[in-house]
Order: C-alpha cells, then structure tokens, then sequence
C-alpha cells in the first residue's frame, strides 16, 4: 500500500525522470482559526503539524484567517483531529476543521525518497556517495544499470552543489590509483577543485585518486606534524599529507607514480604558498626511498628531527617496506645518534571481526623479516571500513635501526641484535 506522504507508486521502474509523474493529492485535516489566537493554537498543536519538505504547514486562509495542516499520519478525519481538544478548552470553541486537499509533487522529496520510490523493491537503495568539488562518485551495483540516468538526475536536481555525476566501472588501478568512471549525469569536467585542512586542492578527478571520506584521517596524521618533523610521503596523490605538512613549516619530500597526481602534486605546493621546505618527485616508491629517503636520513643523523614515513596505498603498501631492510647497511651508525623514524603503513584486510590486527601484523612482520609478535595490535588502527568483511587500516610503529642496518644473505637478514619495532 502506498504511504500517504510518499511519492506516488506509478514512478516506480521509470528510467527517465518525469517530474509530472510526481504529482499526487493528499486528504490533510486543517484547523481555520483567527490570527489572534493562531500563536496559542501552534503550541497546542506543535506535535501535531504537518512537516513535509517545501510544503507551509500554516498559511493564510483568508484576510484576518489562517489554516493549520494536521499530520495525516495522525490525523485521518475531522472526528480524530477534534481529538486534540477536550471539551473546556477555549481554544477549540474558536476553530473550525475541514479537510484540505494538498497537492504535493517532485520538490517535496528528497533525493534519497524519490530514488527509493523510482527503484524497484529489489533493488538496493541508493543512500550514499562521495562529493569530489562539482562531481558526486557513485559506485553503483549491475542492478542499478537501467536506473542510471534517473539516479544521475535526481542527484543533480536536489544537490545544487553538484554539476557532474559520474559511476565507477572498474577497480582502481593500483599503478596510478585512479579507476575507470563513467559519466552518469550534468556536464563532462572532472577539474575540480577541493578544499580540506585549510588547503585548497585543484585536479583531475578522472586522472588521480582522490578519496573525500579520508579527510578525517588525513587531519589526524596533520595534527601530529610539527615544523621540525621531516615527511616522506611515498605515495603522495595531490598532496593531502604532503601540502598542509608543508603549510605547517616541515620539510617535505613526496612522490608518485603517476604523472597526473605528480602534476598536480607540484601546483597546489605552489598555490598554497607554503612555507616548509619541500621537493616532489615522480617516479616508483621504491626508487623514491632508495635514492630520496635514504640520502635525506642520513643527512638528518645527530640532528634528533622526528622522521615520518607515510605509505598510502592501501593494496600494495606493504610490500613496499622491504625497500627498508638493510638500506643503511653501508652506512657506519656506530658513533651517530640516531633520530627516531615512525611509520604509517595504511593497508586493507579482508579478515573477520578483529582478526585483522594479526593479519597486518603478520603481513608485515614477513616483509620485514620479524617475529609477528613483535608488531603488537595496538598499531594496527582501524581507517575505514570499505566494503563487507573489507577494512582499510594504518599500521603505526616505530622503524627500527636494527632492520635498516641489517647484512641480507642468500637467506634472510642478519641483525646486530633482535629488533623491536614495538617499542616507542
């Protein structure tokens, strides 16, 4: 049965949207009362009122009247609506009810009623979506594939903010972390720009990774860097750790891969005006740790500056912490005080419940050769969750000396003595 307050059941399965089809007229109970005890008659009836989207549920009857709209959910007939009133109150001597024929339409539903009347019952619910500057990123379902331009519309109609609706049809490149999209709805501009962590951040969404949910933990790592901290952010995108790290006034190194993000990378340092000392680079992580991070930690011994490594590719990250075993093995440490060097290793785990601290603990611990032990669950911390049975994490621990500084052999790394990367 068709909700009383709900768009009307023939939009169901439209592909195309029809704002005419939207319209319908509904039954309401309203109370006419003078203009002279209408203030005192809305508190009596505050619990009671119609509330719908766009729609006065007071308004002028006539030159010296108004009418009140009851909630017909409450209120399905005069006889009801009298109700409210007992027998002494004054109020009700002075009123008179009739029933009001509402006409409701299109505007008076959001984006998220009108899609969930237009899909069919067996279909999922589009409740959700990223907002990239003009663009919203859908991720839609095969399913939704005949609703896509219906989707794409209403989206555009109720969001005066967006100007571009564009769908995921592929997973994301691990290479240069952008993913195939297709255009759904509004106009063909993926240039936007995005402002996050007093920054303001321009490019092409349909060319780089840009995740607009990670805002929250790009703030959490910013907050944590000072103006003597040394950055190295491996996989740096557009630079949400790497640009407001610099506005911060720490020396920054960043790179990627993908010439798009690095692009991009080098503009907003610029028109952001920072004033940390920063170099980007374009080329593999591996590369970027051997020939950048490596030459710049050893410039910074003895100087006691704290060392940050951020790894932000969640797929592939850590297999890129081999890079580190025994990259200063060449290095003669034995008289230099050595500055500590955290690491924040962001990864997913398809593991259930909480078992996925031990799964990254032990996917690391291989890479780096230890005993899963010594990665203690709590610096595995829990980012996001990404899909079912699907978690985006960190992984935080200190990188210890003992791994940088180890001798590799044909089997595996020999240490001066047992590391600990659990320790502070």
């Amino acid at each position: 049965m068709e909700a009383l307050l709900s768009p009307p059941g023939s939009v169901r399965g439209v592909t195309l949207l029809d704002k005419e089809m939207f319209k319908k007229t509904v039954p309401v109970i309203g109370i006419i009362a003078s203009n002279k005890i209408i203030g005192n008659l809305m508190k009596k009836l505050k619990k009671h009122i119609l509330s719908i989207r766009n729609v006065k549920a007071v308004r002028e009857y006539d030159s010296d009247k108004r009418i009140i709209l009851l909630d017909p959910t409450q209120y399905a007939s005069v006889d009801s609506a009298k109700s409210i009133f007992v027998d002494t109150d004054e109020l009700s001597q002075n009123v008179e009810f009739i029933t009001y024929e509402l006409e409701l339409g299109y505007d008076n539903w959001s984006a998220e009623e009108v899609l969930k009347s237009v899909l069919p019952t067996d279909i999922p619910a589009v409740t959700g979506f990223s907002v990239v500057g003009h663009v919203a990123h859908l991720n839609l379902k095969e399913t939704h594939a005949p609703y896509k331009s219906v989707i794409g519309e209403v989206l555009l109609d109720k969001h005066m903010n967006l100007q571009s609706v564009v769908n995921k049809t592929d997973n994301i490149d691990n290479t240069y972390r952008n993913f195939a999209m297709e255009l759904v709805a509004g106009k063909d501009d993926m240039n936007v720009t995005v402002k996050e962590n007093g920054c303001t951040f321009q490019f092409d969404f349909s060319k780089v990774y840009w995740n607009s949910r990670l805002g929250t933990e790009h703030e959490r790592i910013i907050s944590s860097i000072t103006p003597d901290t040394v950055l190295y952010d491996v996989f740096a995108g557009v630079g949400p750790f790497a640009v407001p790290a610099a506005k911060k006034l720490a020396t920054v190194y960043c790179n990627d891969l993908n010439p798009h993000s690095y692009k991009f990378l080098s503009r907003n340092l610029i028109a952001n005006k920072v004033k940390g000392e920063y170099k980007s680079y374009n080329m593999d992580g591996r590369q970027f740790i051997k020939d950048i991070v490596k030459p710049s930690i050893i410039s910074h011994l003895g100087d006691n500056k704290p060392l940050v490594v951020v790894m932000n590719l969640p797929a592939l990250a850590i297999e890129f912490l081999d890079t580190f075993v025994g990259l200063l093995q060449d290095v003669d440490l034995s008289t230099i005080t050595r500055c500590p060097i955290n690491v924040h290793c962001y990864c997913f785990s398809n593991v259930a419940d909480k078992d996925y601290e031990q799964d990254v603990a032990q996917r690391i611990s291989k890479v780096l050769n230890l005993k899963t032990e010594h990665i203690l669950p709590k610096h595995c911390r829990r980012v996001r969750n990404v899909a079912p049975n699907k978690e985006m994490l960190c992984a935080e621990f200190p990188l210890m000396w003992d791994i940088m500084m180890c001798k590799e052999t044909d089997d595996e790394p020999t240490r001066s003595k047992k590391p600990k990367i659990d320790q502070p």
